[in-house]
This record gives C-alpha cells, structure tokens and sequence, in this order.
C-alpha cells in the first residue's frame, strides 16, 4: 500500500472534480531502461475543489504490487478531472516507512503537494 497526503489546488476558472487519481510509477527494466507501471485507484476525490479552493492534507491510498511495494520507487501522481484533462503531478520518490503499531507501513513521497 502507498499513502500519500496532498494539497491538491483547483487553478482553473470553473469547479471541477476529479473522479480518476492514477500513480505512475518509473521502475528500471534490466537495471537500466526505466520502465512505467500504472495502477488505477478505485476512486477518485469525493469532493468538488471550488474554483482557485485548495483541498488541504488530502490522504490518497493506493493498493501497489508486492513486487512494487518491495522497496522505495519513484512515482508520480495523476489526476484525471471532469472535464477529461490530465494533470500530472512531478517525480518523487516514495520511501517505504514503517508504523509503530506491529501491523507494517507503507510507503509514502517525500514532497507533498501539487496543483491540478
């Protein structure tokens, strides 16, 4: 499982919603050639942005393969909104942690924030 909080900003001039959220994520191929993994998520944000809103410390879940989610990677949040524009999010890289609480972690991104 991957977990990343976002402030996630509406910079259009119109309410939108994002019924789609895709990571990508960039994992080499024979070491060298990087390859891109895409895992839909099943849903997207619940909640129209208003327009120029912010929606703050939006906590984003994502269920990854365990081949994925074996160390850290470097992915890339997309965004997909009403209107069908794709708005991608920059490269990070996502460091596996560890909950204190005996059940594992997951992984989360270093940087926390982008604007669609």
């Amino acid at each position: 499982m991957a977990i990343g909080v976002f402030d996630v900003t509406n910079i259009t001039p119109a309410s939108v919603t994002v019924p789609r959220i895709i990571p990508e994520i960039s994992r080499p191929l024979l070491g060298v050639v990087p390859r891109r993994l895409r895992f839909p998520a099943p849903l997207g944000i619940d909640e129209v942005i208003g327009a120029g809103n912010t929606l703050r410390n939006l906590r984003l879940h994502f269920d990854l393969q365990a081949d994925v989610a074996s160390s850290a990677f470097r992915a890339r949040v997309v965004l997909i909104d009403n209107f069908g524009a794709h708005n991608w999010g920059t490269w990070e890289t996502w460091e596996k942690v560890w909950a204190g609480n005996g059940r594992g972690g997951g992984f989360r991104p270093q940087v926390h924030s982008f604007k669609s």
